[in-house]
């Protein structure tokens, strides 16, 4: 959020990667439209946390998604139809929209407790960050080879 603020002075444009922004939106404390508000455009995926088969979603002004639209089909997408990933896109929405604090708030009970467990089995599983910001969260193991086949 500080770039946010660091931008406002003089008025850069911001635009967000939101591949991930329903797993992340949870640990902004802001309700997702007041979050996406603060970005000039913003990608949302439709296939990351939400499980849809592809998609993703381009907000902005009309300024922006119109030279967007014509980039797409410069780049050759432009399907026939995108009515069965539309489809797939709707059904995963409704299906994990408001899943995603309460995994990211499992998630954090979670880390610590299989950190020490592994520990206390002579290994190391170390969690990136340390307390998860969302519901995703890379994980390092640490330990001998012959013992994680066993």
């Amino acid at each position: 959020l500080r770039l946010v603020e660091w931008s406002a002075p003089g008025q850069v444009p911001l635009h967000a990667d939101g591949a991930r922004l329903l797993e992340v939106a949870p640990h902004y404390g802001l309700p997702l439209p007041e979050l996406c508000r603060l970005f000039d455009s913003l990608y949302v995926s439709f296939y990351k946390g939400l499980g849809g088969v592809t998609g993703a979603m381009l907000l902005g002004s009309p300024t922006v998604t119109r030279e967007a639209a014509v980039w797409r089909r410069r780049l050759g997408g432009n399907p026939f139809t995108v009515a069965p990933y539309a489809l797939s896109c709707r059904a995963a929405f409704r299906a994990h929209r408001g899943s995603f604090d309460a995994r990211w708030r499992r998630l954090q009970q979670l880390a610590p407790l299989l950190s020490s467990t592994a520990a206390e089995e002579g290994g190391s599983l170390r969690f990136v960050p340390e307390a998860p910001t969302c519901c995703q969260a890379h994980v390092y193991l640490r330990g001998d080879a012959a013992a994680f086949d066993a």
